[in-house]
């Protein structure tokens, strides 16, 4: 919204990072990115902070439902509520947080995992580490909409915390997730079709997306 956030990166081979004191924030803010370079046009990007996703509810079963091939698998459900008259899109992942006893000491494992879904709104996606399940809001804009998702079966017994990570995605983070999932996936094969990966720097090449995120936890 005007006000400079950072000039502060370091630099490593992967690339720049500056790591903040505390997160963005869930308000429906404007964010501008700028790279300058002696010698080189300055090149940005522009994103607003999409709307924090509204959730009724979210459910678990454990082994409540069976994959496409007849096997028992864990169910997960989700109510959204989806606001009217605009464009939404959302990217769901599960986490869970899991204890273990090595013989010395209780230890705890923090793991972030996909759920697959058979709605045809949906769509596994990967980003640069990570993976979820994506989609728009196109078929039910504006009302309440249950999206059934399934999981291979974990182990309960052990299990502190388990939760879906909801996010609300730009439009040009939903594109990008679709454009490079295409792309890694027609990599290797020679008779597929080329893919433009989607990206949004003016005067340059890449990607500048943000994600609202909230953390819907579960009964197991």
């Amino acid at each position: 919204n005007g006000e400079l956030l950072t000039q502060d990166f370091y630099c490593e081979y992967s690339g720049c990072i500056h790591e903040l004191n505390q997160p963005l924030g869930s308000a429906e803010d404007t964010y501008r990115l700028e790279i300058s370079a002696p010698g080189w046009e300055t090149a940005s990007s522009t994103q607003k902070m999409p709307p924090l996703p509204v959730i009724k509810d979210a459910q678990f079963t454990h082994e409540g439902t069976l994959d496409p091939e007849g096997y028992p698998a864990d169910e997960w459900a989700v109510l959204i509520q989806d606001p009217p008259d605009e464009e939404n899109y959302y990217a769901i992942s599960t986490l869970s947080v899991r204890r273990e006893f090595d013989g010395t000491d209780t230890l705890l494992y923090i793991s972030n995992y996909t759920p697959y879904s058979l709605d045809p709104a949906t769509s596994v996606a990967y980003g640069a580490s990570s993976a979820a399940l994506i989609l728009s809001d196109a078929a039910f804009n504006g009302s309440e909409y249950w999206l059934r998702m399934y999981s291979y079966p974990q182990d309960t017994s052990n299990l502190e915390f388990l939760a879906l990570e909801i996010s609300s995605l730009t439009k040009d983070a939903y594109l990008f997730y679709k454009t490079f999932t295409a792309y890694q996936e027609n990599e290797l094969n020679p008779f597929a079709e080329p893919v433009v990966v989607h990206q949004n720097i003016e005067n340059g090449h890449g990607i500048f997306i943000l994600r609202n995120t909230i953390i819907e936890e579960v009964s197991f």
